[in-house]
């Protein structure tokens, strides 16, 4: 029977689908980019999400934010998201925490290694402050989630989430600046150290190196950023934050531009690399129609054989390398069959030979080789995988 999820299920599948239902994900940050995440991984029917965020949905946050409206402004975000997440399945599991996430300063100062400790007191007094009862360790166990979105802008903020889910092995994905730009088709999934261009990338290599890190997955834009017009009418100058919003626009260092395109383009490219690893969909091995394809997989396996093939050859090459070595043969000469090529090998040296002849089955009874001082050697009848030294001390050998 049709349900909402069938136009999905006709590409991921239904095993996929079904995997998805018992996943649990992790958002920080609901604004631009992580709003449009919730979104989408609602409309893909992800199971449990965990939305953290204390901000109140602004006027000026309409023209980028898919949560935001008229009627939604004065909201908390994860209140207006757990609405709209119910309103497309209400059916996931939705847990609020309206808190401003701000780890250890101890935590992000270890390198990534050492951590043990995961949050502060500091968070749990701003989560009572909220009216969360629990404590922070038990609420914001990261190893609880499958997944984990960094959709966050402050740095602290961003290296404790980053730290923490890497310690306790939960896949994190990292969104960086997507403000002052305009074109979304600038964003790209990387390593953080293959970033450039972006200031905020910039920052998190140097700490994220600092603290050991090897390697994070972010979102970001190869879009150098515009530089905000100098205006009057400003959110520094004229905020109109929502009463009873924590931490007001004029407190902010400055207020970067935005618009509709790049922020929610980020949240929808990260929420489908989520949807990908957590289901391990694989498109190489599908054809039009959602059925396995035989032949694509037969050519994986072929290829594979023939790699593991190729890496017996090298050591077997190496091996006799070694073994002609230590009986002090003037030359070894070993030939492996491959596309046609014979590989001669002397002492350490490899030359490529085309072969005179071939047979059906890719192997000849009668190979010529030309060793490194020019003189031919012909071998007749070799058998395979043994080693047949000539009369004058040279070693060959039919792969």
């Amino acid at each position: 029977m049709l349900n909402q999820y069938s136009r999905l299920e006709f590409v991921l599948g239904p095993d996929a689908l079904a995997t998805l239902r018992t996943k649990r994900v992790a958002i920080f940050g609901i604004g631009g980019v992580g709003g449009s995440v919730v979104e989408a991984l609602a409309r893909c029917g992800v199971g449990t999400m965990d939305l953290i965020d204390d901000d109140k949905i602004c006027l000026t946050n309409i023209n980028r934010q898919v949560l935001a409206t008229r009627r939604t402004v004065g909201k908390y975000k994860v209140d207006v998201a757990e609405e709209r997440i119910h309103d497309i399945d209400p059916t996931i599991v939705v847990n609020k925490y309206k808190m401003f996430y701000l780890p250890d300063r101890e935590l992000v100062k270890k390198p990534a290694a050492d951590q043990t400790a995961p949050l502060t007191e500091r968070v749990a007094e701003e989560l009572a402050a909220a009216g969360q009862e629990a404590a922070v360790p038990d609420m914001l166990d990261f190893a609880r989630w499958d997944y984990v979105v960094d959709a966050i802008d402050t740095v602290t903020g961003k290296l404790g989430i980053i730290l923490e889910a890497q310690r306790v092995g939960v896949p994190v994905i990292s969104c960086m600046g997507c403000g002052n730009r305009l074109d979304p088709t600038k964003l790209t999934v990387c390593d953080i150290y293959e970033t450039k261009t972006d200031p905020l990338a910039r920052v998190m290599r140097y700490e994220l190196r600092k603290r050991g890190v090897k390697h994070l997955t972010v979102v970001y834009s190869t879009e150098p950023a515009i530089r905000p017009m100098d205006v009057d009418n400003s959110c520094l100058y004229h905020c109109i934050c929502p009463p009873g919003t924590t931490r007001r626009c004029t407190e902010r260092r400055d207020i970067p531009g935005s618009t509709a395109f790049v922020p929610p383009a980020a949240g929808m490219i990260a929420a489908s690399v989520i949807v990908r690893e957590l289901t391990d969909f694989d498109p190489g091995d599908r054809v039009k129609g959602g059925q396995k394809n035989p032949k694509n997989q037969k050519i994986r396996d072929n290829q594979k054989r023939q790699r593991e093939k190729q890496r017996k050859q090298q050591a077997e090459i190496e091996g006799i390398a070694r073994e002609s070595s230590r009986r002090g043969l003037r030359s070894t000469g070993v030939a492996v069959h491959e596309g046609g090529r014979h590989f001669c090998f002397c002492y350490r040296e490899i030359r490529i030979l085309n072969a005179a002849d071939e047979a059906e089955d890719g192997f000849l009874s009668e190979r010529t080789f030309r060793n490194v001082d020019g003189r031919e050697r012909r071998v007749d009848n070799l058998a395979g995988g043994e080693v047949v030294e000539s009369d004058d001390g040279d070693v060959l050998r039919d792969a």
